[in-house]
């Protein structure tokens, strides 16, 4: 797990470095895509993919696991509401910016469209992407780390006072915590 978080801020470590060297974030998200823009892109593209892994390792196994049959559609629910927090993550820096509601859209969709391509091969191929889950979470948790602390709190800093920034944490994190007691 260590390890992974390690790869997953390296990672995103080093798109941060290649797109502050061009200056340019690139086509993808069109030409007036901001760094920000493009970093949370990135990381949450990069984010969902475990998240699909664990969706198929958790319809696959649920099948095999005497007491466990619907781990799969847990897991999946768990993370369509998840979606709905990182779509806002993804669409409000672009609307911010003047970006249309389709941009804000079409970039939502494509972040979680790893999620399914990733789902597939990974209940089909259980045995060789459940001991790879617990590294790619750590990977997506530390890319997800570097962003916060890179762009999202510095960011949220400029428009609120601390102290709100610093309560809406623990209440968000609350809010996370009931919603998986209660799922």
């Amino acid at each position: 797990m260590v390890i992974g978080i390690m790869l997953g801020a390296g990672f995103l470590w080093s798109v941060d470095r290649y797109f502050t060297r061009r200056q340019k974030p690139g086509r993808l998200l069109g030409r007036s895509a901001t760094k920000r823009e493009t970093l949370i892109f990135t990381a949450m593209s990069f984010h969902s993919i475990p998240e699909g892994i664990a969706v198929g390792v958790g319809f696959a196994t649920s099948q095999h696991v005497t007491g466990v049959e619907h781990l799969g559609g847990y897991i999946a629910l768990a993370i369509a509401i998840h979606n709905i927090p990182e779509g806002l993550a993804i669409s409000i820096p672009i609307r911010a910016g003047g970006g249309s509601i389709f941009r804000c859209f079409s970039s939502a969709v494509l972040t979680s469209l790893p999620q399914p391509l990733a789902a597939v091969p990974a209940a089909l191929l259980v045995w060789l992407f459940e001991p790879l889950m617990i590294p790619f979470l750590g990977f997506a948790a530390g890319a997800m780390m570097y962003l916060v602390v890179l762009e999202m709190i510095p960011g949220a800093l400029e428009d609120r006072v601390p102290t709100e920034i610093a309560w809406a944490f623990p209440v968000g994190f609350s809010l996370m915590l009931l919603v998986q007691v209660v799922l």
